[in-house]
């Protein structure tokens, strides 16, 4: 089977996506095998073909992409490599897939290492983030196709996003979330309570405005429409922004987390290094340590 050595995303034009990919040097025959490239909304979600096999040919124009315009959408794309005569297949990348973006060097990578152990073992907190769905097939319980808008509020359906499905499946994460001030306006209909604070998260997810995040409180928040993603010559090292906090009426409550019971007894959300002195049980630190390290 073809091994691939790098796929990569260019273009100069708002109207495609050119993707290039290279082969490992082998004895294979090349014409026997060919390639296809997928694409999706979401870097661990489905993928999908988006136009016809490449055979002998390692380069794909994808002129097809919906929200050229947007200077915030992102795609991901994977390959996937089928030999001809035996239907054998495989995907490159094995987990997830490239988008447009920067490669990050060495200092880069390091730096968000150290960002993202910090976050692990120190700073941050075990949350799950859920990317929202921001194309496909809309929503068809509240999306009027007439009037081009959502017709209601409290959508089970897409929650409030208006296309169906309305969150991507969630990724686990670690985010320093900030302890709000706690603010309760009057307003015509009683009391209001309103909670909005800042937050610190690693290179992954690339989070976007609209985003879910659900911490094991059970407390959530929406991504803001204000982020500063930190990078290193365009390499993204560190994201931090504003979160608000939904209240249990809203839609997004009804998302489930899908954890078994024996998982919910266990979690433990804070670093667990936080909760032992490492004098007394350096055993355990050095265990919190490696994983954290992926020794």
């Amino acid at each position: 089977m073809l091994n691939i050595q790098e796929l990569t995303v260019r273009s100069f034009s708002r109207e495609w996506l050119d993707v290039f990919w290279d082969v490992e040097p082998c004895s294979d025959d090349i014409l026997a095998y060919k390639f296809v490239v997928e694409r999706s909304d979401a870097q661990f979600e489905e993928y999908s073909a988006v136009g016809p096999a490449q055979v002998g040919q390692f380069w794909f124009r994808d002129t097809s992409v919906v929200g050229k315009d947007s200077i915030y959408r992102r795609v991901w794309y994977r390959l996937r490599i089928i030999n001809r005569r035996t239907g054998e297949t495989r995907v490159h990348p094995e987990t997830g897939g490239v988008t447009l973006g920067a490669k990050p060097d060495l200092q880069a990578l390091e730096l968000a290492r150290q960002n993202n152990l910090s976050l692990r073992v120190l700073l941050g907190r075990m949350v799950w983030v859920f990317p929202k769905r921001r194309s496909g097939q809309r929503c068809a319980n509240c999306w009027d196709e007439v009037l081009r808008k959502r017709v209601a509020e409290n959508c089970l359906s897409c929650y409030g996003t208006g296309f169906a499905g309305g969150y991507f499946s969630p990724i686990e994460t670690y985010m320093q979330i900030v302890s709000p001030d706690e603010y309760t306006p009057q307003t015509p209909q009683g009391r209001a309570e309103i909670e909005n604070t800042i937050f610190k998260l690693g290179n992954f997810p690339v989070l976007g405005a609209g985003d879910l995040v659900v911490e094991a409180e059970n407390v959530r928040w929406l991504v803001s429409d204000r982020l500063q993603p930190v990078r290193v010559r365009r390499a993204l090292v560190r994201q931090q922004g504003s979160l608000h906090r939904i209240s249990t009426s809203s839609p997004q409550f009804s998302i489930p987390i899908r954890l078994s019971l024996e998982e919910i007894k266990n979690l433990s959300a804070t670093p667990r290094l936080l909760y032992t002195l490492p004098l007394n049980d350096s055993a355990a630190a050095e265990r919190v340590l490696a994983s954290a390290y992926g020794l």
